[in-house]
């Protein structure tokens, strides 16, 4: 009876510990399990990557004087003046664009400044955007400025003449100068209007920037 006992006792401790040590297998199986990183994807492309910038191209700047420049690549430009039409390489670095114009024989580089409002040659020369009306204002204001400034000199230098010549009273209208002291009345070349003035003040413009 004692011996039975023991044998039942035997396997029921054996029992015990092969259920503990699957118990163990499984516990661990499922550790590794959780600890092993997740495989990446190959097919996810990766996020946040910077967009390219458009090439430059189909971007064109005209001239009060009818000059036309039009960006046809990221290399080349065409440049329309005077009825010809001449394609030019360019090169753009720290806001100033090089041209290197081929024509005739001969070759020669134009340089001009980006600005908000379109280029600026060397020479002083503008050509604005068409499509910003606030940059073509500007540009016909300061493109005519000069020859606003002579018509402004002329003004006030008649007037004085007239004044001389009628005890000291300036004239009312430009009506008291032509065709007297000027030959017909000038004409701003932007739209602007000529005020005449008092003695002793230059004559002025409505155009803004056209003072002497």
């Amino acid at each position: 009876m004692k011996k039975s006992f023991a044998k039942y006792f035997s396997a029921l401790a054996m029992l015990l510990i092969v259920f503990q040590f699957s118990a163990c297998s499984n516990r661990t199986e499922t550790a590794n399990q959780s600890a092993k990183p997740m495989e990446k994807n190959d097919k996810t492309e990766p996020a946040n990557q910077p967009a390219k910038p458009p090439e430059k191209k189909d971007q064109t700047y005209r001239s009060v004087r009818g000059g036309v420049i039009a960006i046809v690549s990221s290399d080349e430009l065409e440049i329309r003046e005077h009825g010809e039409n001449i394609v030019c390489k360019y090169t753009e670095k720290d806001n100033k664009l090089r041209v290197v114009v081929s024509a005739l024989g001969t070759t020669r580089a134009m340089y001009f400044n980006i600005t908000p409002n379109g280029l600026v040659g060397e020479q002083g020369e503008i050509y604005y955007d068409p499509s910003n009306k606030d940059a073509e204002r500007a540009a016909m204001a300061a493109t005519t400025m000069p020859s606003c400034q002579n018509n402004l000199r002329q003004i006030s230098g008649t007037k004085d003449q007239y004044a001389l010549d009628h005890n000291n009273k300036g004239p009312s209208s430009f009506s008291d100068l032509v065709p007297i002291y000027l030959k017909k009345t000038p004409v701003c070349p932007a739209g602007g209007t000529y005020i005449i003035g008092p003695l002793g003040h230059d004559a002025q413009c409505t155009i803004a920037g056209h003072t002497i």
